[in-house]
């Protein structure tokens, strides 16, 4: 059967308001279970902050790499995920080309684990200062935020005017020419 709120949660004083929690709470436990087995979290490697993202798409060399810093909270991110994952079929659909996501441990796990399962890619969930650290050293804090890197492991920023489907397609497709 379905799990009922914790035990703790039954502390409210207001009958109504957990009675009102209780199906989503279910809904969230029927989720995260619908999850196991399909989300994969990566490793982080164990470098310096300055060398994460580096040492996260030296793997994927020869691979044009799309990389998304967003966070479970991010109205904005689950928008671009609506057509961020139609791309991923048709030329964008090749070996070629790696989807790599990450977020940071601000996203609580359980929901974290809930959304992975249905974005594919490469997945990375990194502590709040490696994420930081990563911000400040490429300029930015804020989500969602992408980069290109090319076969030859070259970093860029995509610019925002290239945020949306065509933005994205023209950018990799570039990236694949070269």
């Amino acid at each position: 059967g379905a799990k009922l709120l914790p035990k703790n949660a039954q502390k409210f004083k207001n009958q109504l308001f957990y009675e009102a929690l209780q199906p989503l709470y279910i809904e969230t436990q029927r989720k995260y279970a619908a999850a196991q087995g399909k989300a994969k979290i990566e490793h982080t490697p164990a470098v310096d902050d300055d060398k994460l993202l580096e040492t996260i798409i030296a793997p994927h060399k020869g691979k044009v790499v799309l990389v998304d810093f967003w966070n479970v909270g991010c109205t904005g991110c689950h928008w671009d995920f609506q057509w961020i994952e139609p791309l991923k079929t048709g030329n964008l659909s090749t070996d070629n080309v790696v989807w790599l996501y990450i977020a940071s441990d601000i996203s609580p796990l359980n929901s974290y684990i809930i959304d992975i399962a249905n974005i594919k890619g490469v997945h990375y969930r990194l502590a709040d200062k490696q994420w930081d650290a990563i911000g400040k050293k490429y300029g930015f804090n804020y989500m969602p935020c992408y980069f290109i890197v090319d076969k030859a492991g070259n970093i860029k920023m995509v610019d925002d005017k290239n945020r949306s489907a065509s933005g994205f397609k023209k950018v990799i497709n570039e990236a694949l020419k070269k």
